[in-house]
């Protein structure tokens, strides 16, 4: 088991690097950096999904042990519901205070070309956590070797598809074929535990989640623009907050989301 493990996490980091090592052999090392810019921003949509994931294998281990299927289930679909409404908060407010933040970034203006890169790799980031805990559910159990797999799987995806896309579009390429490999990765983990174990984690709910996200992102594109970059990510957090979050808590789209907004509430409240 512990070889396994090993050899998946390793395999993890090799496989999704591929596109940075292809694009500074087959492009220049300039556009390489243009890209690790735009994977560091996208990046940010998975904070949530490394704190889930530490508060949640434990638990997943523990239903294991005990055969506990339900539990997992439960797991399963309230951490991907959870995950979706966080990242697509987080991906909401990057994506429309990009140009923002690259006008008060050093280089910015250098950087700005890497726009539609994030977008990409933020999609990709979104599949990727609203798959949820996959891997835990996977890798703690009796179907551990399958990670192994699933990750050779990746690394062969990837890398096929850098090959043919970044000759023909360079750093969009390589978002494309992350893009690509990363959703066929997760459709394979995700049907590979429908079919042994009878559990997914979408729901209706995970629907709601995306047309509210998509009329928030129609409110904000609308929204003027006050000239002054520190003022328009202060205002989009702020509509952001309203038009997105507000609804999701509103309406109740996951008690356990709305259970952490309660705790921030009473942390704020208990300092003032």
């Amino acid at each position: 088991y512990a070889f396994y493990g090993i050899l998946s996490g390793v395999g993890s980091v090799l496989a999704l690097r591929i596109d940075t090592f292809m694009l500074a052999s087959l492009v220049s090392l300039e556009i390489t950096g243009i890209y690790s810019i735009a994977i560091f921003i996208s990046g940010v949509i998975a904070i949530p999904y490394i704190a889930m994931s530490n508060i949640s294998s434990a638990l997943i281990s523990k239903a294991w042990a005990e055969n506990d299927i339900n539990t997992i289930d439960q797991i399963y679909k309230k951490s991907s519901l959870v995950l979706l409404i966080a990242g697509c908060f987080i991906f909401l407010l990057i994506w429309v205070s990009l140009d923002d933040f690259f006008a008060i970034m050093p280089n910015g203006e250098k950087y700005i070309s890497g726009k539609n890169i994030v977008l990409i790799l933020g999609v990709a980031k979104l599949i990727d956590v609203t798959a949820s805990l996959n891997d835990h559910i996977i890798n703690y159990s009796k179907y551990f070797k399958f990670g192994f797999v699933a990750i050779m799987i990746l690394a062969v995806l990837n890398l096929v598809n850098n090959i043919i896309l970044i000759p023909q579009f360079q750093m969009l390429g390589a978002a494309y074929a992350t893009l690509i490999s990363i959703t066929l990765f997760n459709l394979f983990k995700l049907i590979f535990i429908k079919v042994k174990v009878n559990i997914q984690p979408l729901s209706i709910k995970t629907v709601y989640v995306i047309l509210i996200a998509l009329l928030s992102y129609l409110v904000l594109f609308f929204s003027p623009d006050l000239q002054n970059p520190f003022f328009n990510i202060l205002v989009n957090g702020f509509l952001l907050t309203v038009v997105f979050l507000g609804p999701v808590i509103y309406l109740k789209i996951s008690e356990d989301f709305n259970d952490v907004i309660v705790k921030m509430l009473n942390r704020i409240k208990s300092v003032f």
